[in-house]
This record gives structure tokens, C-alpha cells and sequence, in this order.
């Protein structure tokens, strides 16, 4: 089944008519509702967006178009905002997304992440031949498309074994105009990485500049 069908079959158990009456009253929407409350609705979409993949950015478009251009019941407009906001929030979680544009300069040779509170969050930079260190970080807080933060450390070739410069790194999403998702990024505790990596910590700002560039071209082209 397409996401776009599974929406709705999931939206075609729920519900209540009354609230809904309710519902398009309030709004004077023409589009009827289907009954469900923000945190009902967030809940039945959760493991929709989890479950599903799309082939390619064409694909993505198409059921987020469908969503929103044939819409029976408003709650199908709400769910092609989520589908916008989850691709954003997946990048920073999908192995296979981050190697795209996490470190653009560098050469990722593995990327491991547990995904849950508590769960690793690790990176290795270098070569076939060489490791130069890369990340080593648990995950503190995930809010499904909304928030994550990471305890992100700064390792070398030798990972936890050598010396590991814990910081803290915030990462909340919001809708904005037009479809779009703005994220902000709040990286700080860097005391620690200024100390024992002074140079890496002078990039630090320029380094998320170049790889937010590059994390919104990946997202242009796919999903």
C-alpha cells in the first residue's frame, strides 16, 4: 500500500463525527474533518512515516501532492506538512542520508546510530587505509520530527580509547511558509574541543554553514 492509501485507510477507522462537525465549523472549512485532535492525529501518523520509503524525490512529491491537491478530509492536508517535515528530521537520523552530506570534504568510511534516547550516534572520517576519528555521541532527546539533541563528541583515530571532547548539539524543526521546514541548530559546550582541538573549534561555525548548504541540496534532489 502507498503512503498516500494507508493515510487514508488509517483516517477511515478514526475519528469522531461530532468533533469533526465541530472541527469545520470553527475552521469554516469547506473540506470536511474527519474527527481527530492534534495529538491523535500526530499518533496515527507517527509509524506511517516511519514505515514508509519513497523510490526517489518524484515519488515523494507525488504523495505529497496527492495529499494536499485531492484531499478528502483536512486531516490529509496535515498529513502532507508532516511527510515535508519528517524528510528533514530522517536526514539527520538515516545513515544513508547523513553519508550525503554530513561532512562534504571528508571521506565517511561508517556511520552507526542507535535511534532511541540513550542510543550511539557515531561517525568515522578517513579512507580505506586511514581513520582520522570522526564522531562518537549518544543521542539525549528525540522528538519525532521536532527535536533532537545529541551529546556529540570529537574523536580521534583512537575513538573513546584517546582523548573525547563531549559538546552539545540541538537540532529543532518548525514549519514554515510555502511547505518549507526551518531548522535551527544550537551547537554549544565547546570549552572542552577549543582546549584540546583549538582549530577544529574555530570551524565549528563555518563547518555547519558548509554542511546546512549541503544537507539542503540533498534535500532538494531526494528524499
Amino acid at each position: 500500500m502507498t503512503y498516500v492509501g494507508a493515510v487514508r485507510a488509517a483516517l477511515s477507522g478514526a475519528g469522531d463525527p461530532e468533533r469533526a462537525a465541530q472541527q469545520q465549523a470553527y475552521m469554516k472549512s469547506e473540506l470536511p474533518y474527519v474527527g481527530l485532535g492534534a495529538p491523535a492525529l500526530k499518533a496515527l501518523l507517527r509509524p506511517l512515516l516511519v514505515e514508509h520509503r519513497f523510490v526517489d524525490r518524484a515519488q515523494w512529491e507525488a504523495a505529497v501532492l496527492e495529499l494536499w491537491e485531492d484531499a478528502e478530509h483536512r486531516e490529509e492536508w496535515y498529513a502532507a506538512i508532516a511527510l515535508l517535515r519528517h524528510r528533514s528530521y530522517r536526514a539527520w537520523l538515516d545513515p544513508d542520508l547523513l553519508r550525503g552530506w554530513l561532512a562534504p570534504g571528508v571521506e565517511v568510511k561508517r556511520i552507526e546510530i542507535d535511534e532511541r534516547v540513550g542510543g550511539f550516534f557515531r561517525v568515522w572520517h578517513g579512507s580505506a587505509d586511514i581513520d582520522v576519528g570522526g564522531f562518537d555521541g549518544e543521542i539525549l532527546e528525540l522528538v519525532p520530527d521536532r527535536r533532537i539533541v545529541f551529546r556529540l563528541g570529537f574523536v580521534g583515530p583512537e575513538r573513546r580509547k584517546g582523548p573525547a571532547y563531549d559538546t552539545l548539539l540541538t537540532v529543532a524543526l518548525r514549519e514554515a511558509p510555502h511547505g518549507k521546514t526551518a531548522l535551527t541548530l544550537v551547537h554549544e559546550r565547546l570549552d572542552d574541543l577549543a582546549a584540546g582541538m583549538p582549530d577544529i573549534a574555530d570551524n565549528v561555525e563555518n563547518g555547519w554553514e558548509l554542511v546546512l548548504d549541503q544537507l539542503a541540496i540533498l534535500l532538494s534532489e531526494r528524499t
